[in-house]
């Protein structure tokens, strides 16, 4: 028995157009809120507001936890290539050491000071998205942002994968290409005789 009583909508502002999905679809909520206010103000029930949201930037923490527990069997922590940075010695290589791996308050596993990605699902590449394509970092080049991401993350092979990630970015390639000079000829000049 529920209908859609109403429907709004409105352009992006010029800013907005560089927002996530996530941030948008927040932005068309609280805009509903807004122009409908003076609906919700007079019900004695209280209103339903149904919105699409974005999965990464919810899921974020469950599936980084879920990635956490994970990692924390016997078995997996011998199998996680964390580049000898929880197996001391050769020796060693079959009893890992969790002492470095430390709990924080949220549960997550703390490597070094920085949050231990394990190679389970896509958690690396949702980590990458977020910190690649996120308003606030605007396509940093792969240096750039393995200089910002290490200081928080740690994967095994973190440099290369950053690099592999945003050299498939279509939106770096394309401009990219724009200040690029042209390859050269395609036709090879005749020699002279």
């Amino acid at each position: 028995n529920e209908k859609v009583i109403a429907y709004a909508s409105r352009q992006l502002k010029i800013h907005e157009k560089n927002y996530t999905t996530h941030d948008l679809e927040l932005g068309a909520v609280v805009f509903a809120l807004k122009i409908w206010r003076h609906y919700i103000k007079e019900r004695d029930k209280p209103l339903r507001v149904r919105a699409l949201v974005m999965n990464i930037g919810l899921d974020l923490p469950k599936k980084f936890l879920e990635a956490q527990t994970e990692v924390r069997k016997p078995e997996n922590l011998e199998a996680e290539d964390v580049g000898g940075m929880l197996v001391e010695t050769p020796q060693e290589s079959k009893k890992p050491r969790k002492e470095k791996l430390e709990p924080r308050a949220d549960e997550t596993l703390c490597l070094n000071n920085k949050s231990l990605l394990p190679c389970y699902g896509d958690l690396n590449t949702l980590i990458m998205h977020e910190s690649h394509k996120s308003k606030y970092y605007v396509h940093p080049g792969s240096d750039k942002m393995y200089q910002d991401m290490k200081k928080l993350y740690w994967w095994p092979n973190m440099k290369v994968d950053i690099a592999t990630y945003v050299s498939k970015c279509l939106t770096c390639l394309k401009v990219k290409a724009e200040y690029q000079k042209p390859s050269g000829l395609l036709v090879q000049p005749e020699i002279p005789q």
